[in-house]
């Protein structure tokens, strides 16, 4: 049915409602007062309250999707507004409700029920990640109004755009399970998000991407030219001493003794826990003191965007591979993977050494025995591979 053929102004039957056409552009019918039905022009129906805000301006308030929002809700909900505007409640009502129903309460709450479950690291680690994430885009939304659209173009701009595809993962698996728990917190049933899962990109666990070396001349030359030279250099810093993405990312200037050319990663941060003395070669040597012309001070080499006390987000890397070309190519991790093939390759010789370079773990026996860092050789070693690699340019 097209708005023209409505017979009648206001009072909408859900049949008429249901009928309606969706036209090239929104619009807006009347229903009763300060209540109006909303068609956009991408399918989507749903019922607006319009009210003057505090300051005299008439504003519009969503009051769910249509049809989970049958006309007889939607009206009930127009007069409770319109009660509260006439005894002066609303706006406190509103900031109240915003409160109760934002998504930061929901997940803060969620986050509660797994202090007993989960250990320390998991529960910072993922509260951190939710943080830097979920709250920065969808905070202090009404979660009952974010649609299973804006789920899924946030998730699936996380895999293709910014690159964090197994945390991309973890993120859905937290707010899946979020708003099953809004239904005991809250009494929400719905759950936009719990038909996402398939169509969004598959992942598969441990698969870190890494060019052939005989695409190192022109990595190397992209990441030179990346236009954030701070980020660049972190990009080469990461070919030149494959360290773990968050090692690096997570790095303070008092871990760095340049005069002895060594990098001290305490074992806080490191995979095996154990403090792990890395060698730094000439050129990384070079990079890290024209970062800190560069560099806003800050403890981290590389501090998060508008702040001096926090990291980089885990994201920005693998962002600036993407926006280079290598989205899918080269994955931060991979920079590990890319340096073992090639070391394993040219110095067959020295695999201890490289090991000890890539701070594995030995397993058995001989990780119980052997607790050789070969420093000494590990410093020929790192020379040696930022040589090679300086040589493709």
């Amino acid at each position: 049915m097209r708005r023209t053929e409505l017979k009648k102004k206001g009072y909408l039957a859900d049949t008429v409602l249901t009928a309606l056409e969706v036209e090239m552009q929104d619009y807006r019918l009347w229903d009763s007062p300060n209540l109006y039905f909303l068609v956009k022009a991408n399918g989507s129906k749903s019922w607006q309250f319009r009210y003057k805000n505090e300051i005299g301006i008439w504003t519009w308030k969503g009051l769910g999707q249509y049809p989970k929002v049958k006309s007889s809700q939607a009206r009930k909900i127009a007069r409770t507004f319109l009660n509260e505007i006439e005894e002066g409640t609303f706006f406190k009502n509103r900031e109240e409700e915003a409160q109760t129903y934002s998504l930061t309460t929901l997940m803060e709450g969620w986050l509660n029920t797994k202090l007993i479950n989960w250990d320390k690291k998991t529960y910072q680690k993922a509260k951190a990640s939710i943080q830097n994430h979920i709250y920065s885009n969808f905070g202090q939304h009404d979660f009952r109004y974010i649609s299973a659209k804006k789920w899924f173009d946030f998730f699936q701009s996380l895999q293709r755009e910014v690159g964090i595809k197994s945390q991309a993962e973890k993120l859905f698996y937290y707010i899946k399970d979020a708003y099953d728990w809004a239904e005991v917190s809250h009494g929400f049933k719905e759950n936009p998000v719990k038909n996402l899962k398939k169509r969004l990109d598959k992942y598969q666990s441990n698969n870190f991407n890494f060019v052939d070396i005989v695409e190192l001349p022109n990595l190397i030359k992209s990441i030179r030219s990346y236009t954030n030279e701070s980020i660049a250099i972190g990009l080469e810093l990461m070919l030149l001493l494959f360290p773990r993405p968050g090692e690096l990312r997570l790095a303070e200037w008092k871990h760095f003794d340049l005069d002895k050319r060594i990098w001290i990663k305490p074992a806080e941060l490191t995979k095996t826990r154990k403090i792990h003395k890395v060698p730094l070669s000439e050129q990384a040597v070079k990079l890290i003191y024209r970062l800190k012309q560069i560099q806003r001070e800050s403890d981290y080499l590389f501090p998060g965007r508008g702040t001096r006390t926090k990291p980089l987000s885990d994201g920005a890397f693998n962002k600036a591979l993407a926006s280079l070309g290598y989205g899918g190519k080269q994955d931060p991790h991979g920079f590990r993977h890319l340096a073992s093939t090639a070391l394993n390759e040219a110095l067959s010789s020295k695999l201890q050494v490289i090991e000890a370079a890539l701070a594995h773990v030995k397993k058995g026996t001989k990780g119980i025995y052997d607790n050789a860092e070969h420093f000494e050789e590990r410093i020929e070693l790192m020379q040696w591979w930022s040589d090679y690699i300086n040589s493709f340019v």
